[in-house]
C-alpha cells in the first residue's frame, strides 16, 4: 500500500511504501539528495483529507474539491504525487 511522503519544505509529495523508497524515487526524479533532517515525513491522515479547489487541465478552479487522499488511491506505482500549492 502506498502512502504520501512530504520530501522536503516546498511541499513535494511523492507516493512511495516506504519511506527509503519515497527518498528513492526523488533523488532518482531530481538528482539531489534528500538532506534536511525532518524528510521525509508521512503525512497525517488530516494532511491526506485536506479539501482544496480541484484545478482543470489550464490550472482554473474547477468548482469540484479534491484531497491528496483521493491522488493516493489512484496511483499505483511510487513516485511523485503532487507539488507546492496543492
Amino acid at each position: 500500500m502506498l502512502k504520501a511522503y512530504e520530501m522536503d519544505d516546498e511541499g513535494t509529495i511523492y507516493a512511495a511504501e516506504d519511506a527509503p523508497e519515497a527518498v528513492a524515487e526523488f533523488e532518482s526524479d531530481l538528482g539531489c539528495m534528500v538532506d534536511q533532517p525532518d524528510y521525509p515525513r508521512e503525512l497525517t491522515d488530516a494532511e491526506l483529507d485536506k479539501q482544496f479547489d480541484e484545478l482543470d487541465e489550464y490550472g482554473f478552479k474547477s468548482g469540484e474539491t479534491t484531497c491528496i487522499r483521493e491522488w493516493l488511491d489512484k496511483k499505483t506505482v511510487a513516485g511523485f504525487l503532487c507539488g507546492s500549492g496543492n
